[in-house]
């Protein structure tokens, strides 16, 4: 998916799953990348490393992941505690290639790794919309 990206890529990720993406922040696409991570020196790290004229990224810390809109529900209502038990922030993952391809991964704690895998440029549309309702502020047109 990664390789293929001609135009853009939208990714949000955990630190550990940046040596996946790392290939792409020298090419001349257009990168919106968000790092879920407690590294301080990440930022820095990748900004001397990479293209900052095509690559935006931003860190969010991984406390900061319980507060945002799209979790705090789960994360803080007793209700949901179950739930909660079962995320794992470092399994979170999108990639959005293209405008035309997306991959979701949730951050469910497991052995094994569920995926949404959406190539239908519809669809695609649909989850980059919820994307900018997020805080991960989606800014890729």
């Amino acid at each position: 998916m990664i390789a293929n990206a001609k135009e853009s890529i939208y990714c949000v990720t955990s630190e550990k799953n940046l040596g996946y993406i790392k290939m792409t922040l020298n090419r001349d696409i257009k990168t919106q990348l968000i790092i879920i991570s407690n590294n301080e020196n990440i930022q820095n790290d990748l900004e001397l490393r990479y293209d900052k004229s095509n690559t935006t990224i931003t860190i969010i810390d991984k406390a900061e992941m319980k507060n945002l809109e799209c979790t705090k529900d789960i994360v803080n209502d007793t209700e949901f505690a179950e739930i909660a038990n079962m995320m794992d922030i470092d399994n979170y993952f999108i990639l959005v290639v293209d405008d035309s391809e997306a991959l979701f991964i949730p951050p469910l704690r497991g052995e094994s790794v569920n995926a949404i895998s959406i190539e239908n440029k519809m669809m695609v549309k649909i989850f980059m919309h919820n994307l900018k309702k997020e805080p991960f502020g989606l800014t890729i047109p």
